[in-house]
């Protein structure tokens, strides 16, 4: 039998319990948490829910029936590459998006986004897959969000921004219009982006943000 109603959660960390907070206001029933790691403890429970089992033992609960997972990991690199693990062995990924979000009916979602409280989605934007889009932040008009990056707590992004993947806004940041930030680029938290990024990985802090 497929268990298409109930959600593994991927991680046993803090953005795990954001993940469980969101599921639960949803009224998702999720079955168990997965952890990253081997060293897992059959006895733990967060916030409720049992660690049921870990990564290298994912098609276990395949097997088992198991098809809906949401990422509870923070670290956008690692996202990707879980993402890609369980998208192979072919798990689906709703996104989690809490009630209180303002999302415009224009919005172009993908897969496994997560959206937190008190967000505001503008008109005509394109969102990726597998983005997290945390508490408090904006997300302005015709903005393109790529796929597997963070917008962190009550951070900005102007429109027509293209943030491109694996990107990371800090907490509290600010992208303005019509700006490209390349993939990898971390913004640090409080920091003003007021130019297009011009290298991979970089990262920039400060207002204006500034490449360290």
């Amino acid at each position: 039998m497929i268990n298409t109603s109930k959600l593994l959660v991927i991680g046993c960390g803090g953005h795990s319990r954001f993940i469980l907070s969101l599921a639960d206001k949803l009224r998702y029933q999720v079955f168990g948490l997965i952890d990253l790691s081997d060293s897992w403890k059959k006895s733990e429970i967060i916030m409720g829910i049992p660690v049921v089992g870990s990564l290298s033992q994912i098609e276990l609960q395949y097997r088992l029936g198991f098809r809906s997972v949401v990422i509870g990991v923070g670290d956008n690199n690692l996202r990707k590459r879980i993402f890609t693990q369980l998208t192979n062995l072919g798990f689906s990924f709703p996104n989690i998006i809490h009630p209180t979000a303002i999302i415009d009916s224009t919005v172009i979602l993908g897969n496994a986004n997560v959206i937190g409280p008190a967000t505001i989605i503008g008109a005509e934007v394109i969102l990726g897959h597998n983005n997290i889009i945390n508490s408090g932040s904006i997300i302005e008009h015709q903005a393109i969000i790529g796929n597997h990056n963070h917008v962190s707590l009550s951070a900005t992004v102007c429109g027509n921004v293209t943030l491109n993947d694996c990107v990371f806004l800090g907490a509290n940041s600010t992208v303005i219009e019509k700006l490209s930030v390349d993939d990898n680029t971390t913004i640090g938290a409080g920091g003003t982006l007021i130019q297009s990024t011009q290298t991979r990985g970089s990262t920039l802090v400060g207002c204006p943000a500034r490449e360290v």
